[in-house]
Parts: C-alpha cells; structure tokens; sequence
C-alpha cells in the first residue's frame, strides 16, 4: 500500500524539479541586442555611480555599434547603468529589484562623456540632465535586475 503512495510522491517531486528549473532558466536569459558590461563595485557609492559613467561611455565608443542597448553593470551590487543611443536614453538603476530609478532624454555621446568628465553621480543627474517625463518613460532591455 505504501509502495504506491511512494512512487507517486517521487514523481511528483520530480515535476516539480523540472518546473521550478525550466522557470529558473528563463531568468537567466541573456538579451543579445544588449552589449553588457560587468565591473567591479568600488567602495564609495559616488566613485561607483561616476565610473559606471566613464565605463559606459567607453564601453560604447569602442563597439562596433551593432548592440540595440549598452549597459554597465555593476558586479554584486547590481547598479545598472543602461544606454539606448538611437533613442538617445539614459536608464538608471541604483538598486536592483526596486526598478528604475530614472530616465534622461537627448544623452548623445559628448554628453555621455561629459557625465564622467565632471562626476555626476546618480541623485545629481535630475539637476544636470533632461529628465525624460513618466508619461514619456520608454521600456529598455537589459540584462540585468532593476
């Protein structure tokens, strides 16, 4: 009597196994029309936030431009910085899982490097760029968690 109730639970558990890793994967997923980045975190949030700037920038004029989006990620903390050059869009995300924190309209690349140049970080960027309107905010791809 037991024999059957046994086998019936090992089953079970073994779709649920199944289920729950064919779920996982498609967390996992890797956009291919995002060029990613991944750094390393620095210790000042400021010094982050400023290099995550200069890395994107850097990471954007030495690509073949052929990547939809560029975005620079920052390992363990998960800060995600992502770029849209033909929409000309700044996307921020300072901490992963809370959703973006804002978005930047009419970011072309001198502007880009003049984000890194003069160390804006993150809570200056709405005195310094034109904030793009919530009304306005366009989804992005990204390989990461905002």
């Amino acid at each position: 009597m037991f024999r059957g109730y046994d086998s019936f639970a090992m089953k079970s558990y073994c779709i649920l196994f199944l289920i729950f890793a064919l779920v996982s994967c498609d967390f996992n997923r890797i956009d291919p029309s995002v060029d990613t980045l991944r750094i390393e975190p620095l210790f000042s949030i400021d010094e982050r936030e400023v290099d995550m700037a200069v890395q994107l920038y850097h990471h954007y004029t030495q690509s073949d431009k052929s990547k939809e989006f560029y975005e620079v990620i920052v390992e363990r903390t998960g800060a995600i910085l992502n770029y849209w050059p033909e929409k000309q869009l700044l996307t921020v995300c300072a901490n992963p899982g809370s959703n973006w924190l804002g978005q930047y309209k009419e970011i072309d690349t001198t502007k880009l490097k003049w984000i890194g140049d003069n160390k804006i970080n993150f809570s200056q960027y709405r005195d310094s760029l034109m904030i793009n309107r919530p009304t306005d905010t366009r989804f992005v791809k990204t390989n990461g968690n905002p």
